[in-house]
Parts: C-alpha cells; structure tokens; sequence
C-alpha cells in the first residue's frame, strides 16, 4: 500500500515538521499541501529533523480534489464525529479499523484538516471513508501532528488482510449506475438521499472488485 498524506491548510510550522517526521518513521515520503498557510522555516526544521526534506518538497495543490486525484482510495479524518452529521453521507471508522477497512488498497491518500477548523463540509463529502481516533476527557480533538503519527501507526504496523477492495473507477461506475437507476424510479422522492444510502452500503461492504463487476453485470444495461 502506497500512503499519501495529504495535509489541507495546515496553520503551524512545527505540525507540518513534526507531521514529516512522523511519516518517515513509518517509512513513507509522500507529503502534499492544499493550500498551505504555514510557512515553512527554522521550526520546520528542527522539529523534521531528518525528514525535512519530505516537508521541503511536498507538493502544493490549490484543491483538494487535484491533490487526491491519483488516489484510489481517499480517507477523511476528523477529531469530531458528531460535526457533519457523518453518518448521513459516510461510513465512519476508527483508526484502529481503517487497516482492515483498506484491505489490500494500492494507493490512499490519508487526509488531515487545518487545526484550527479541520475538513469542511465540501472536503468531508470528497472522501471515500472518514476515519477518527477515539479519545476520552475534555480535550477530545488531537493536535495534527500526533493524528498523523496514530494514523500511521495503525495502517503501516500491521499485516494486510488478504481483501482487496474494488477499484475506484468500479466503485465510481457502480454509483453511477444505482444513480440512473433510481432516477428512473418516479415513486422514490429524495433520489440523492437513496444514492447516497446505496454509497455507504458499498463502502460498508467493502466490494471487492469481483463482486463489484457483477453488480456491474447484472444491473448494467
């Protein structure tokens, strides 16, 4: 599994040093920055230690969507399951979770909000799966920097599971069909409310790309 980190807006200089080290002590060199509003300097440095590079030459995008956009699989983070009303558009997971959630996954971007307002709503519903780490106590959301090295920890310390999830394009292409198919359907209402139902069942699911061809078959026209 290829992990890309992608960190959206980040405010502070020592997250975005600390973020990098965190990566290279799981072995990974793929940084990217939507937007970045921290500049990157002395405290960059000293807290990358031997992984400023990573931080030096992280690819800047202006969208979240081009930074994504060779991913097959994209993870949304937040510290705060309840703000967007998660489980009306996504499966939420834990990290301790998303390992086997990801199965056999070729390429993730694994993406982190600012700290200081995390993802948005838009940024939110661009992802494929939502992951959180479950923390107790008063201050319940942590800092960037040691979500990165959590996250890590739980995708890179452990055995991938044989599963191997369908691609993104027969993902896409399922949703695309279900969606023709329930606008044809005069009964049903709120059409975008069933196609997104139908989105969480297949990442519920997790659809191999075997499985996924059939529906594909046997629904397609």
């Amino acid at each position: 599994m290829r992990i890309s980190v992608v960190l959206v807006r980040p405010m502070h200089e020592i997250n975005v040093g600390s973020a990098a080290r965190a990566m290279l002590n799981f072995g990974l060199r793929d940084m990217r920055m939507v937007q970045p509003e921290a500049k990157l300097g002395f405290q960059t440095k000293m807290f990358a230690k031997h992984a400023w590079d990573i931080a030096r030459k992280a690819k800047k995008f202006e969208t979240l969507a081009a930074a994504v956009k060779d991913c097959d699989v994209v993870v949304g983070t937040t510290g705060v399951t309840r703000r967007f009303r998660i489980n009306q558009f996504k499966y939420c997971v834990t990290a301790a979770e998303l390992r086997e959630r990801l199965g056999k996954a070729e390429k993730v971007a694994l993406v982190f909000g600012n700290e200081g307002s995390g993802l948005d709503e838009k940024e939110m519903a661009a992802c494929d799966l939502v992951a959180h780490v479950p923390t107790k106590g008063k201050q319940g959301v942590m800092n960037l920097s040691h979500a990165v090295a959590v996250m890590l920890y739980e995708l890179c310390a452990k055995k991938a599971p044989l599963y191997k999830p369908a691609s993104k394009q027969k993902r896409k292409a399922l949703e695309l069909l279900f969606s023709r198919i329930v606008s044809r359907k005069e009964r049903i209402r709120d059409k975008k409310k069933v196609a997104l139902a139908f989105k969480r069942v297949i990442e519920r699911a997790r659809v191999t790309d075997d499985e996924a061809q059939a529906l594909l078959a046997a629904f397609g026209e």
